[in-house]
C-alpha cells in the first residue's frame, strides 16, 4: 500500500493500477507504447515488485494544479488539423490548431487558425479530425511547472 500525504494527511491507497497506452483511438504508435512500458516497468522497480532495477527516462515532466488543467473547445465546426505536439510547451499565440471549412471555400474563412492566449502543455486532443462546434477539442496544462 502506498500513502499520500497532502497537507499533512496520510491515508492509504488500496491499489496502484497502469494502462499500457498503444496510442489514441484513431492512431498507435509503437514506440510510444515502448516508452509507456518503460516507466511502469521503472515504477515496479522503484516499488521493488521486480528485481532488476529499471531508471525513469531522461524527460521534461510537467505539472500543474487542477485549477490550470483546462479544456478547449471548438469555436466552430470543421475539419481539424492538430497543430501542437502533446506533451511539448506552446507559447501563447502559436498555433493548437486549424478548422477547415469547406462550406466557405474561396473566402477568408475557409482556414481558422486556433491559438491561445496563454501558454500551455497540451495534454490530448479529441480523436477525430470532424469536430462540431463545442467538441472539447483540446485538454490542457497552463501555469505548468516542471517536476
Amino acid at each position: 500500500m502506498s500513502t499520500w500525504r497532502p497537507r499533512g494527511r496520510s491515508f492509504a491507497v488500496a491499489v496502484d493500477a497502469f494502462t499500457l497506452e498503444l496510442g489514441s483511438q484513431e492512431h498507435i504508435d509503437l514506440e510510444d507504447a515502448k516508452q509507456d512500458a518503460h516507466g511502469i516497468m521503472a515504477y515496479l522497480s522503484a516499488k521493488g515488485v521486480i528485481g532488476e532495477q529499471v531508471l525513469p527516462a531522461e524527460m521534461p515532466r510537467f505539472g500543474c494544479y487542477l485549477k490550470d488543467y483546462k479544456k478547449y473547445h471548438a469555436p466552430l465546426g470543421g475539419m481539424v488539423e492538430y497543430k501542437a505536439t502533446l506533451g511539448e510547451k506552446l507559447s501563447a499565440g502559436q498555433p493548437l490548431a486549424n478548422i477547415l471549412r469547406l462550406d466557405k471555400y474561396g473566402s477568408d474563412q475557409v482556414l481558422t487558425p486556433l491559438t491561445l492566449p496563454q501558454d500551455c502543455v497540451p495534454i490530448l486532443h479529441f480523436a477525430s479530425a470532424s469536430v462540431y462546434q463545442g467538441t472539447e477539442l483540446y485538454k490542457v496544462m497552463t501555469n505548468v511547472f516542471e517536476l
